[in-house]
């Protein structure tokens, strides 16, 4: 069909008398359209008046023919046509001009047509319903600025170049799936009700479009772009048998929408309007850091890639094409995606988004110099609470230092002797005398000795005692109950900090 041939079907009406000519005869002739003659087709094209009715399925359209048909449906403004039928037509070049003035008054059906080349219906107006399934077109088509009254179905259309629907207006149900060619142009259209797009293999473009009933856009193998798009009601973006991409919700209200099966690795969510109210469903994946020791795995927004790049030593991260947001609007979007994602039950992905929401307000200007600091803590210690093994990893360093402490210089020497103190009255006479002692453990001291695999024991035990406040029955200097009470201090916070961090991972 890549000529504009028509398509294989068996008529169900009275055909042309030509052979293997499936157009249907005209009232007044055994003929088709095509194939009517000098007076006869004169006769024919005399008789059309604008807003008539018309039943030409299978014929098949010369530019010339058509041009013709075209000019006995007109007046001063373009065609008119009333009832009309062009099912299973072929149209082997159409029309030049663009569509301004066309008017179609009644039902027009286009299904299983072919058009062999651009088909143009640029402001054309439809008020009846008017359905293109199964139609193909072989190169684009247009309907920018076309108003459609009445219903429409665009189900099954197969486009090889680009579909414009820029600024046009869709009044009643409208029903698309469209497959083939390179975009779908919905810049700045209208849909008064309720609409349903299934789009595979295209780019989608819905800038500035207006769904005022809500829409249902299944995607397949197809990258989408909602800029500025309004949905005055429930609407939903998902997959369909792939994973499409979502390139942009930068300046739309999301509070009406639900994302489903959608790669959201690129998408720009900068300047949307209520995110903490989005719905994401699915499989919904996101951007990731540059696989480094130093980065470990998580889920990041596409505008943290240029700000990184903003920062020193952060070589790695991808080039990914837009404006650097800032940290404090990073940490804004963080946010509002960490609660939707709360909301939606999915406390892994919200834990991604707070450390994100942290990483921002870590590096962010306007933070303060005390909140840094903690902020700096928070990060090295456990991940923000998000890295349990962080925390372990900091309660095993706390342990090492513990155990080096004790052993070096918190355990004294062992064999020290005891000190007896006692005080002696004055003796009087025929009296027996009565002594006081008091015994005193000897001095804490240092062995010359300190590594031995004994006190290295109980170093060991009383380091891990300290850490979960178990007392230790053993005798310290000074140095070493300051070791016990720093253990005592800092290890049940990495300890809760390392359990909070399990729990964010496992939490729904």
């Amino acid at each position: 069909m890549a000529d504009g041939s028509r398509l294989t079907f068996t008529p169900t009406w009275p055909t042309c008398a030509a052979d293997d000519c499936t157009g249907r005869r005209v009232d007044t002739s055994s003929a088709c359209l095509e194939h009517l003659r000098g007076s006869e087709l004169d006769l024919f094209l005399d008789r059309v008046v604008p807003g008539g009715d018309l039943d030409l399925r299978g014929t098949t359209f010369s530019p010339k023919l058509l041009d013709r048909l075209l000019l006995a449906l007109s007046r001063n403004d373009g065609p008119r046509i009333g009832r009309a039928d062009f099912s299973y037509c072929t149209f082997q070049r159409y029309w030049e001009k663009d569509g301004f003035g066309y008017r179609a008054e009644g039902v027009i059906p286009f299904e299983q047509a072919v058009f062999g080349g651009a088909a143009r219906f640029s402001g054309a107006t439809f008020e009846g319903a008017v359905s293109f399934y199964d139609t193909s077109f072989k190169a684009w088509a247009t309907f920018e600025g076309a108003v459609f009254r009445g219903r429409v179905n665009f189900y099954g259309v197969e486009v090889d170049d680009d579909a414009l629907f820029a600024e046009a207006r869709f009044e009643e149900d409208a029903r698309f799936g469209l497959s083939g060619g390179k975009l779908v142009d919905l810049r700045a259209s209208i849909f008064v009700k309720a609409a349903v797009f299934r789009v595979r293999g295209r780019e989608l473009s819905a800038y500035e479009a207006r769904f005022e009933a809500g829409v249902e856009l299944q995607i397949q193998d197809a990258a989408v772009s909602l800029e500025r798009t309004y949905f005055g009601a429930p609407s939903s973006v998902s997959g369909v048998d792939s994973t499409p991409r979502l390139l942009s919700l930068q300046g739309t209200d999301v509070s009406e929408l639900t994302i489903a099966d959608v790669d959201l690795s690129r998408c720009r969510f900068s300047g949307a309007h209520q995110l903490d109210k989005l719905r994401l469903e699915g499989w919904t994946p996101f951007a990731e850091p540059p696989k480094s020791w130093r980065w470990g795995r998580r889920q990041v927004l596409a505008e943290e890639h240029p700000w990184r790049l903003t920062l020193s030593k952060n070589a790695g991260w991808a080039d990914i094409d837009g404006k650097n947001v800032g940290a404090e609007r990073l940490a804004v979007m963080y946010r509002s995606l960490r609660k939707a994602l709360e909301d939606g039950k999915n406390e892994a992905g919200a834990g991604d988004f707070y450390y994100g929401e942290m990483e921002a307000r870590r590096h962010s200007r306007t933070t303060k110099g005390g909140e840094r600091a903690v902020l700096w803590a928070y990060w090295l210690l456990s991940g923000y609470g998000q890295r349990a093994s962080r925390a372990f990893g900091a309660l095993a360093v706390l342990v090492g230092l513990l155990f080096v402490l004790l052993t070096a210089y918190g355990l004294p020497d062992g064999t020290a002797l005891q000190q007896m103190i006692g005080t002696i009255p004055p003796a009087v006479a025929g009296q027996p005398q009565q002594v006081t002692l008091e015994v005193k453990p000897g001095p804490a001291t240092l062995p010359a000795d300190r590594w031995t695999a004994d006190r290295m024991s109980k170093a060991v035990r009383i380091a891990l005692g300290s850490v979960v406040f178990r007392e230790a029955d053993q005798r310290l200097t000074p140095a070493g109950v300051w070791t016990v009470m720093a253990g005592r201090a800092f290890g049940p916070l990495l300890l809760a900090l390392a359990v909070l961090a399990i729990r964010a991972r496992v939490k729904r």
